[in-house]
């Protein structure tokens, strides 16, 4: 597909309401728009306006890892796309990465202390009271005495203080949210409010007690606006039908509000005092007690609201792109023939549509009723029908990763690879494991085959090796260090002190001395090497694309001119089988060329299917049966089109330039 003379927009993370009103937004104006998902699959992607749609790693992969694959897709699109961060977590991640990210797209990146006074609610209900907006009363925990959460009143709500929270390089997702499955807590008495502050203090988490302003999800009046420069240019105002959970949620069923200038003022007069640019909503209660609009939240992003907007005209999206590509100004789209239009997410509002808020319920005919009189769905409509289809299909596919997954550190950093605090931990304890296990997989028939098949494989590739100068790089137990010793070589092994000792127990060598060193920082001089061998290592060690560029210039300097790097690495991005590098064969071979490196050969081996049914012996397969269906895996791997379900790609590469 070439690309479009406009330049795309690209959508992050993809996957949510947000995200399928921004591109109906900006697809039905005719601009190019892109996903970029970590799903295996998002009902957005089938969309007619949807043109190009890319993976990117999973958050928990690390954020320099997801910032790496955003810059190599922005390489794709090619003329400097405007990106939309469309969750919160997303906002973060371009707030904090906004030198890497500007300079090759255009976007609104907010300064980090602009970013803080959005997303902490401590400062921005401080920001609110100097612009003379009301806040409900509010104390932070800790830092708070508890004679001063009793001046609380009671009821109150518990809230986090952020829904992100940030410690050096990482960023921690959520953790009230899976700690008490909530995003906020309703407390009705002091003995409540003691009992999930000392659960929030055994996590670590900080949070903030704050009156409960009374009144129905109807009270909630909400603000969605485009300012730019530090002005209000537009804006539009809707109202919250249902929300999930009830009391502190989502919108799933919205109209908008036509009569709304209060909130409209005061809006205004905070993004104005915060210096907040691009897309915003601002979200107020009505208290029932005295009538005024009091502040609930700030969110420096677009919602679902866009799509209500756009009924009437008020296309915020494509406000946002032109100014930020320069474009001319297009047509909008005809306003609406109603004064009040209805937005329904049908899946989500239906599960919420028996439990609105404790006081009213709708029964399913009355449900059906509402439904027959919405003016615009979540998902799409009859122009547009994929997405409002398949939409239960990626919620499907979401509750089973949800359900299946394992439980992983909720940090948004590295959590395999050297960056992971048990990473040490984790080697010794396979270092003192026996036989083949230590460094491969569980099943020892299958890790017999492989080891047969690598070892052929590299034999092919090296030929004669005799009086060279080996480096085997991360040599786990010295399995490939002997083997390459055996055939002539001159062999230096390099793995963590626990594996190099574990090396010269089971495999010493005249030809090999095994060395305890960081394969991030070799310690040798340049030039060194006649060949380098690497099976595994730059997956295990390089668990961020920034990480994989900063380790090809040393393999670079310790080759002779004109040396060989052999790697037989998991280079793949398949849902299914997970690996911590998360990067394509033909990305691959591009970082190496940039580094210095020409492609000599490419082959692929153990296929992934084979690889899913034996690595672990979880069935009691017999010898003979692991062997047909190994074999009959690389087999199939030969036939064209098919090398892409490889686990392992072997590339030999030759050092080019000094």
């Amino acid at each position: 597909m070439t690309d479009s003379p406009q330049p795309f927009a690209l959508l992050y993370p993809g996957d949510g309401s947000p995200d399928n009103a921004v591109l109906r937004c900006l697809g039905e104006a005719g601009v190019p728009v892109a996903v970029a998902t970590s799903r295996f699959f998002v009902a957005n992607s089938t969309s007619r306006y949807c043109r190009r749609r890319f993976r990117v790693p999973p958050p928990e992969k690390g954020a320099a890892a997801v910032v790496d694959r955003l810059i190599e897709i922005a390489g794709e699109l090619g003329g400097r796309p405007v990106l939309f961060m469309l969750h919160d977590l997303a906002v973060m991640l371009g707030s904090k990465y906004r030198e890497r990210l500007a300079p090759h797209y255009r976007g609104h990146f907010l300064d980090w202390p602009l970013l803080e006074v959005c997303n902490r609610h401590d400062r921005m209900f401080a920001a609110a009271q100097r612009a003379g907006v009301a806040v409900p009363a509010t104390a932070p925990w800790p830092g708070t005495t508890r004679e001063e959460l009793d001046r609380i009143p009671k009821p109150c709500v518990v809230k986090p203080v952020s829904k992100y929270m940030v410690n050096g390089d990482n960023l921690w997702l959520e953790p009230f949210l899976r700690t008490f499955g909530k995003k906020a807590l309703k407390a009705e008495s002091s003995a409540e409010v003691e009992s999930i502050l000392d659960r929030c203090g055994s996590e670590g988490i900080p949070v903030v007690v704050q009156e409960y302003i009374p009144g129905r999800v109807r009270d909630l009046v909400t603000v969605v606006l485009y300012a730019s420069g530090g002005r209000v240019v537009s804006h539009f105002t809707g109202l919250k039908l249902r929300q999930g959970p009830p009391d502190c949620g989502t919108c799933t069923y919205g109209e908008s509000c036509p009569d709304s200038d209060e909130a409209v003022e005061l809006a205004r007069r905070l993004v104005t005092a915060i210096g907040c640019d691009g897309i915003a909503e601002v979200e107020f209660k009505r208290d029932r007690r005295d009538g005024r609009l009091t502040l609930i939240e700030l969110n420096p992003r677009a919602t679902v609201f866009c799509i209500i907007a756009n009924a009437h005209g008020i296309n915020l999206p494509l406000m946002a792109y032109n100014d930020l590509t320069d474009g001319a100004p297009r047509a909008a789209p005809e306003p609406a023939g109603k004064d009040v239009v209805r937005w329904m997410d049908p899946y989500r509002d239906l599960l919420q549509s028996g439990r609105t808020d404790g006081v009213s319920r709708v029964s399913l005919l009355g449900w059906l009723r509402q439904l027959h009189g919405t003016d615009l769905l979540c998902w799409g409509g009859r122009r547009d029908p994929l997405p409002l289809l398949l939409a239960p299909v990626q919620g499907v596919c979401e509750w089973l990763g949800d359900k299946f997954k394992s439980a992983k550190p909720p940090a948004l950093s590295p959590i395999k690879g050297p960056a992971d605090t048990g990473y040490l931990d984790y080697w010794e304890e396979r270092s003192h494991q026996i036989g083949l296990r230590s460094v491969m997989w569980s099943n020892e028939d299958y890790n017999v085959l492989v080891d047969a098949r690598q070892k052929g494989l590299l034999d092919r590739a090296l030929g004669d090796i005799r009086g060279k100068k080996v480096l085997d790089l991360c040599c786990g137990t010295g399995r490939l260090s002997i083997h390459l010793a055996r055939h002539g070589g001159e062999v230096v092994g390099v793995d963590l002190a626990c594996m190099a000792e574990a090396a010269q127990r089971s495999n010493p060598h005249p030809r090999v001395s095994y060395v305890a060193g960081n394969a991030e920082a070799l310690d040798f001089a340049r030039d060194t090497f006649d060949i380098i061998v690497s099976v595994g290592a730059v997956a295990c060690v390089c668990d961020s694309h920034a990480k994989f560029d900063a380790m090809i210039p040393q393999l670079h300097r310790l080759l002779k001119p004109g040396g060989m790097l052999i790697t037989m690495e998991p280079f793949h991005v398949c849902p299914v089988i997970r690996r911590p590098l998360h990067m394509s064969p033909g990305a691959a071979v591009k970082h190496f060329e940039r580094g210095g490196f020409r492609l000599l050969s490419k082959r692929s081996l153990l296929f992934q299917l084979s690889w899913l049914f034996l690595a672990r012996p979880w069935w009691p397969a017999p010898r003979a049966v692991t062997s047909f269906l190994f074999r009959l895996g690389e087999a199939t791997l030969r036939i064209p089109g098919v090398a892409r379900l490889s686990d392992y790609k072997l590339l030999v590469l030759r050092k080019e330039r000094p």
